[in-house]
């Protein structure tokens, strides 16, 4: 009877897995036809199936060069976000963790900031390395305080990350205020 049940849960899981498939297939095509160059749903259609018309080299551009990689791009960093936050759910046991319960978002404001401040900033990818470093070290200050006899405990590792968050947040308001001139 045991074994009955868990096939109709996967049976279930299964069509909601499908059904979600189709909901984002649905929103990428909705996504392909609208902006404002007037590129439509059919246009695209007349590209698959080869039927070239007058506008056929600006529907390709617009819809095969600039709007899907926008859109397959957009699957993936999405993915990616899921994927994060259950990781983070999973590792903490609380299905209402993220990253700013840890306070690793702080950390990645800390570095933002501290290149901003110091002036190599503005260089196009000091910026986003600051603020990756940032948050590298609080990750590893969290887990470093979080261990507790040997094993990390999810409790320990909450309060830990609660408090650098609000010390690191609390650097961030310090240089804002020194700085804002």
């Amino acid at each position: 009877m045991k074994s009955a049940g868990n096939k109709l849960e996967v049976l279930r899981l299964m069509r909601i897995l499908a059904a979600l498939v189709g909901v984002l297939v649905l929103v990428a095509g909705v996504s392909l036809s609208v902006g404002t160059s007037g590129v439509s749903l059919g246009d695209l259609w007349r590209l698959i199936i080869g039927k070239s018309g007058e506008n056929s080299d600006i529907a390709y551009q617009v819809l095969i060069l600039i709007r899907l990689p926008r859109i397959l791009l957009a699957v993936v960093v999405g993915a990616g976000l899921s994927v994060a936050g259950a990781t983070f759910q999973a590792l903490l046991r609380n299905p209402l963790a993220e990253p700013y319960v840890l306070g690793i978002s702080s950390g990645g404001t800390v570095g933002a900031i501290l290149a901003l401040v110091s002036g190599i900033g503005l260089a196009q990818f000091t910026t986003p390395l600051f603020s990756f470093c940032g948050s590298l070290t609080v990750m590893i200050l969290v887990l470093a305080l979080g261990k507790r006899r040997g094993f990390m405990d999810p409790h320990s590792l909450l309060l830990s990350g609660v408090m650098v968050g609000a010390f690191f947040n609390a650097i961030v308001l310090l240089v804002v205020a020194i700085f804002n001139q």
